[in-house]
């Protein structure tokens, strides 16, 4: 809530967004527009919980409704922002005394790379219905662009340890920040894992890079 707060402050590629509590309402009495199509997912949540195929909707009774049923079920604030057609890419940031970035991570569902309208729910993450690939090779460009954009922004936001930035990409190659997690999966299948394999890394070259700074603090 206050990340994305901090990030529009500083002028970082976000989505428009709204932010719902049960306890307040809609924080600063700012309701989302019903002209744009939208995604709303509670905000201390991962791995897409909460999130369902009739997450994505315009702003309407019902889709408000859902919110506010959401936001009393888990008791905490919901995030509703602006629904960005076209890619979905995740940005892995290792923690070794600065930010460093390997490859770039893009997800796939039934062999598509461009998503368009498509996104990540609770189930697709529950029975692993969706693959990666490596956006650097997609997009080398662009690639660049997310990690500059994930490193800057971990520095502005002063952040610790292993960070994954989410980010969806529209068409025209504009890329804008949707997520943090501060707590990511390690497991071989997930984006840490798959950015050290295509960059050549092994997979416990990956977890010599996360725990990085706590064997730098036992060897100091």
């Amino acid at each position: 809530m206050l990340v994305f707060s901090l990030l529009k402050q500083h002028n970082f590629p976000i989505p428009k967004f709204w932010i719902y509590h049960h306890k307040y309402g809609w924080i600063n009495n700012k309701i989302p527009s019903n002209d744009i199509l939208l995604i709303s997912k509670p905000v201390y949540e991962s791995a897409s919980i909460g999130i369902t195929s009739d997450s994505v909707s315009k702003f309407n009774y019902g889709y408000e409704k859902k919110i506010i049923e959401l936001s009393q079920y888990l008791n905490q604030p919901i995030i509703v922002q602006e629904f960005i057609f076209g890619w979905e890419v995740e940005v892995p940031v290792f923690d070794v005394n600065i930010p460093v970035t390997l490859s770039t991570v893009g997800i796939e569902q039934n062999k598509e790379k461009c998503l368009n309208d498509k996104f990540l729910t609770y189930d697709h993450i529950y029975f692993d219905n969706y693959s990666f690939y490596n956006y650097d090779e997609e997009n080398y460009t662009n690639a660049q662009k997310l990690k500059d954009i994930a490193t800057n922004s971990y520095r502005c936001l002063d952040l610790d340890g292993s960070v994954r930035v989410d980010f969806r990409v529209d068409k025209s190659g504009q890329a804008f920040i949707t997520d943090y997690n501060n707590s990511p999966h390690l497991t071989k299948f997930h984006s840490f894992a798959k950015s050290a394999e295509y960059y050549n890394l092994s997979y416990v070259n990956m977890f010599c890079l996360v725990l990085y700074k706590a064997m730098r603090k036992i060897i100091d």
